[in-house]
């Protein structure tokens, strides 16, 4: 199956001008299906990089302490990754780093409750409220099942695409 690459771009008033279409040989409306994954992930306009830089500066501005040293923390153990692997983390990789100084600060949470330390406790939470912010959303079920969808299609071809449609 050949498929048309179709480009977008804004105008002045910030609605989208459709520059191609996106069909296959066959007529089927994968531009469709492209759209609606995208509705669905939804993928911000800026890095994950800047949206932390962003915040920094608001939280500096805001005169923030407590927010602005989670920041702070998040920036070093990403410029560390970056030192120790010798290369400029993608996003990905950067969620990665996220994830993973979010379960310390849970595994740090449950050693506080042991020791009944409600100070550290308020400490963490709040660290894992900042550092949260910045992890994506996981996908709601209706893009997961169109996911599937998707990946059947290019398993199998055209003309099963209905009939595992209709199993999923």
């Amino acid at each position: 199956m050949i498929f048309e690459l179709r480009n977008f771009t804004k105008n002045l008033h910030g609605s989208v001008k459709e520059k191609q279409q996106l069909r296959s040989k066959d007529n089927t409306d994968v531009f469709a299906i492209k759209c609606y994954l995208l509705r669905c992930i939804n993928p911000s306009e800026m890095s994950i990089r800047q949206t932390i830089s962003d915040d920094m500066k608001t939280f500096m501005r805001a005169k923030d302490s407590a927010r602005l040293g989670a920041i702070r923390l998040l920036q070093a153990a990403i410029k560390q990754k970056e030192v120790d692997e010798r290369i400029e983390l993608t996003d990905d990789q950067i969620f990665s780093v996220i994830q993973k100084m979010l379960k310390q600060r849970t595994d740090s949470i449950v050693a506080y409750q042991k020791a009944n330390r409600q100070d550290l406790i308020d400490q963490e939470q709040l660290e894992i409220e900042v550092l949260s912010k910045y992890m994506p959303e996981p996908l709601s079920e209706d893009c997961r099942r169109t996911i599937q969808i998707v990946e059947c299609f290019k398993k199998r071809g055209d003309g099963q695409i209905q009939r595992t449609a209709c199993r999923l």
